[in-house]
């Protein structure tokens, strides 16, 4: 998620630099940061003309992607709201390179639907087979085969919810626990929890940008550090709030 948060500053600039501040412009620059691993991005910019050019203020940003891709999971829409921003626009307007001075709140929010955790089971939890999960209320349902040994796999069925307890990542905790066979371990329960958790990671985007994210950081005399807040499982959909 900070990835992401760097790649929208970094399209920013470049845009301002370029041709202007212009909503398909940047949307362009973000859609080119993230190359194929997007289907779409959108832009909204809220600013006064008069106050961007003197004082480089813009109140707020929206930026929607459509079928972003993490790999091994593909988020459905991505929303990302940058309340209040700050660049060098004057100095930018005589051609000096464009820079983020200040960036306020950031709120995100993210939908998958439920089979994307399957994407996530069959990626880190091999010893799953035929993971499924849908969703009952506000539960997860959660079926599969664990295999115990080459000879031997346990088939179960299990409900739960997911918790974010560190609000970074979302791991499913089961309530209940059903399975069939003989010389079931009283374990199997613990050790379907540790082979599929967490689910998702927020600093999954942060991976191999740790040194631009800092020096980001330093520019902006700030962390870019992605926090859940809010878990809410839907009709077939899982959806996720939070800041940075």
């Amino acid at each position: 998620m900070t990835n992401l948060i760097l790649i929208i500053l970094l399209a920013l600039a470049n845009a301002f630099g370029g041709t202007g501040l212009a909503e398909k412009e940047v949307a362009k620059a973000v859609k080119e940061g993230l190359g194929d691993k997007v289907k779409s991005v959108e832009v909204k910019i809220e600013t006064d003309p008069v106050t961007f050019v003197h004082k480089g203020k813009i109140k707020k940003l929206v930026f929607t992607l459509r079928r972003f891709d993490v790999d091994p999971i593909v988020i459905d829409e991505t929303v990302i709201t940058i309340n209040g921003l700050k660049m060098n626009a004057s100095e930018a307007i005589l051609g000096k390179p464009a820079v983020i001075k200040d960036l306020g709140p950031v709120d995100w929010y993210l939908k998958i639907g439920v089979e994307q955790l399957t994407a996530a089971v069959l990626d880190k939890a091999p010893q799953i087979e035929a993971p499924y999960f849908r969703t009952l209320g506000g539960e997860i349902e959660f079926s599969g085969n664990y295999r115990l040994n080459k000879y031997m796999s346990v088939p179960f069925k299990a409900r739960g919810m997911l918790s974010s307890p560190d609000q970074v990542t979302v791991n499913l905790m089961l309530n209940k626990f059903n399975v069939t066979g003989i010389g079931v371990p009283a374990k199997l329960r613990l050790w379907v929890e540790d082979a599929v958790n967490p689910l998702l990671d927020v600093n999954k985007l942060m991976e191999g940008k740790r040194e631009d994210i800092e020096a980001y950081e330093f520019t902006l005399s700030r962390k870019l550090d992605p926090k859940i807040t809010q878990i809410v499982v839907g009709d077939g959909k899982i959806e996720g709030k939070g800041t940075i």
